[in-house]
């Protein structure tokens, strides 16, 4: 649409477009502030004729976010208001950093629900048929291992980042900013993470590579396992009973640091162990 001038409103904060076609007057956001003036022309969307017959339009916030936000990054955003029914949170009003208004769906804590808060978010991508950004917390699945500090938020955002791009660099950057004892583990959940995300195969059998790779990792760092704990003991003998126990837990759904809590076994025993017993983990 044609934009005949820009009107300012409530000196100096609020700018308006106002439109050639019916002088109906359209917000000025934050990041155009400084090259409003110069802007002959905005892509707008028809909304229908009010009750006098007159054209009314409103602005292509599609086309904007298009413009604006790139998938499989994370942006900052502040908390405004929240939405309830029945006392129940519906969602979340946002401003990102464009002053474009957003929702968000998802969790926040009770110190993020407050008016302005900076709050950073995954923007997984666009969803065109609601208008409307994507949005997830970057806090990864493997709070756990955050604690212990094994892994970080920022590692959590460069792998969503991967399964968007598909850059090999950033399988390779996120391993080396891991314990090598925790790699196998790290690798598992992030090729469950992966799946739950929609990766494609050559994505996932790139993933199992790097899972191959710890594996290999700790076979050669491993030293003397049979002296430091005779129970994981395995040649051509068959696994003991309490090494079928670990491996039927395994099998049920459990990580390795619930192996390690319930058998009291060490990550790298416990890991030698499911390796020599044929196990893969990837689950």
């Amino acid at each position: 649409m044609k934009v005949s001038q820009v009107i300012v409103e409530n000196f100096p904060t609020s700018l308006f477009y106002v439109l050639d076609d019916n002088n109906q007057k359209i917000r000025v956001y934050d990041f155009e502030k400084n090259r409003c003036s110069k802007v002959s022309t905005i892509k707008c969307v028809f909304k229908g004729k009010d009750e006098f017959g007159a054209n009314v339009f409103y602005r292509d916030r599609l086309y904007l976010m298009k413009e604006l936000y790139s998938p499989g990054h994370v942006y900052e955003f502040a908390y405004r208001s929240s939405k309830k029914e029945n006392e129940k949170v519906i969602y979340y009003n946002l401003r990102d950093i464009f002053g474009m208004q957003q929702i968000y769906r998802g969790p926040l804590s009770e110190e993020q629900r407050k008016l302005d808060t900076k709050i950073k978010l995954f923007v997984r991508g666009i969803d065109e048929t609601e208008v409307a950004l994507q949005l997830e917390p970057i806090t990864p699945l493997w709070e756990p291992e955050v604690q212990k500090g094994h892994i970080s938020n920022e590692l959590n955002a460069e792998f969503r980042e991967y399964i968007q791009n598909g850059d090999d660099a950033v399988l390779k950057k996120i391993s080396k900013q891991v314990k090598a004892d925790m790699k196998v583990e790290m690798w598992g959940t992030l090729y469950r993470m992966a799946q739950k995300l929609g990766a494609s195969q050559v994505t996932l059998i790139n993933i199992r590579s790097e899972i191959i790779l710890a594996y290999k990792e700790i076979i050669q760092n491993s030293t003397n396992l049979t002296e430091a704990n005779p129970n994981l003991t395995h040649s051509a003998q068959k696994p003991t009973s309490e090494q079928k126990r670990l491996c039927t837990a395994f099998d049920e759904g459990k990580s390795i640091t619930d192996l390690m809590n319930i058998f009291g076994y060490k990550r790298q025993d416990v890991v030698n162990l499911l390796i020599k017993l044929g196990k893969f983990y990837t689950r």
